[in-house]
C-alpha cells in the first residue's frame, strides 16, 4: 500500500470519534460545546501577528474548554528524519513553555509523521460544531469576524 492509502482511514476516525464524543453527551437536549483542533507549525510563531492571533483566541476561550476540548497539533518542517528526538523534544518545550507562560494549559502533539500535511497552509484553527455536526476552518491571522464566529461555534 501506498502512504495516501495508509492515512486515508485516519480521518474518518477522527471525525467518528469526535461525533460519538458529541452525541453520547450527558445532556441529551442539550449540546456540548464544539471541539477546537489548532495546526501549528513552528513557522506560525516567526509571525507575530499569527502568534498574537492565537493568544487572543486561546485568551477568550473558558479554561475548561482549552483543557477539555482542545488539541494543538503541532508540526516543524525543519524536523527531518535525520534529527533525533531531542529536536522534537524541544520544539514541544518550546510551544508548551509559550502557553504555559500565558497560563494556558492544553493538549499538544507532535505531528512528526506528517499525517496532517495536507491540512497545514488550509486549515490553522478547525472547529467541529456540535448542533451542526459541521466544521469551520480558519487561518491565522484571525481578525474580529472571525474570532466572534469561532466563539459563537462553540457554544452553538
Amino acid at each position: 500500500m501506498n502512504g495516501k492509502k495508509n492515512k486515508a482511514w485516519f480521518y474518518p476516525l477522527v471525525w467518528m470519534m469526535i461525533t460519538i464524543g458529541l452525541c453520547t453527551h450527558e445532556h441529551p437536549n442539550k449540546h456540548p460545546p464544539g471541539f477546537l483542533i489548532f495546526f501549528i507549525e513552528m513557522q506560525d510563531f516567526l509571525c507575530l501577528t499569527c502568534l498574537d492571533s492565537f493568544l487572543d483566541l486561546c485568551r477568550k476561550l473558558p479554561p475548561e474548554i482549552l483543557q477539555e476540548r482542545t488539541l494543538v497539533i503541532l508540526s516543524d518542517d525543519s524536523i527531518s528524519e535525520e534529527i533525533s528526538e531531542q529536536r522534537k523534544n524541544i520544539t514541544l518545550k518550546k510551544l508548551q513553555a509559550l502557553l504555559s507562560s500565558n497560563g494556558f494549559s492544553l493538549c499538544v502533539c507532535m505531528d512528526d509523521s506528517g499525517l496532517f500535511q495536507e491540512i497545514r497552509g488550509k486549515a490553522d484553527v478547525i472547529i467541529f460544531e456540535p448542533r451542526s455536526r459541521g466544521i469551520k476552518s480558519f487561518c491565522f491571522p484571525l481578525n474580529r469576524l472571525e474570532v466572534r464566529k469561532i466563539l459563537n461555534s462553540i457554544w452553538s
